[in-house]
């Protein structure tokens, strides 16, 4: 999957940054963080294919906390640099900086290519019910989609 040119002031490639390089192996993160439409900063994590919970269980749990340890981490890195703890990296795309807390919706994204329609929603509801407890303070919001979803929402080419 190529995700999208975007305009680098709406992005943080916080996989690949100096913060995340920085903070320890012990710290994990998404591919990127997106300002999406006004105020929506969209955690996004990418993943070739996902174990099913019917052949694997054990698998499928360690999967899923992969990717809600990957989607934590990078909220809290992302808070820590908002609050100033993490300020000396200036990595951070300029409409990015200039969202605040107040008006920031966030919205966790699984894309997974190739990913069956009907496999979506159980592994959703999977996400869902793990970040509960982030979902109640935050409100955020999780997405699981494959990549014929990910094209509609400009998320990849």
């Amino acid at each position: 999957m190529i995700f999208g040119d975007y305009n680098q002031g709406r992005v943080f490639k916080i996989e690949n940054s100096q913060m995340h390089k920085e903070a320890g192996s012990r710290v994990r993160s998404v591919e990127f963080i997106l300002l999406k439409g006004k105020n929506g900063l969209w955690f996004i994590e990418a993943k070739s294919s996902s174990p099913k919970s019917e052949t694997s269980w054990d698998r499928y749990q360690e999967f899923i906390g992969e990717i809600t340890e990957k989607f934590i981490h990078s909220f809290n890195m992302l808070c820590a640099w908002y609050l100033g703890r993490l300020s000396d990296y200036d990595e951070i795309g300029t409409d990015l900086k200039a969202i605040t807390g107040k008006m920031a919706d966030f919205v966790f994204v699984l894309v997974i290519r190739g990913h069956k329609m009907e496999w979506l929603l159980p592994l959703q509801e999977e996400l869902r019910q793990e970040l509960k407890y982030h979902n109640s303070i935050w409100n955020s919001k999780i997405i699981v989609m494959n990549d014929e979803i990910a094209r509609e929402y400009h998320l990849i080419i």
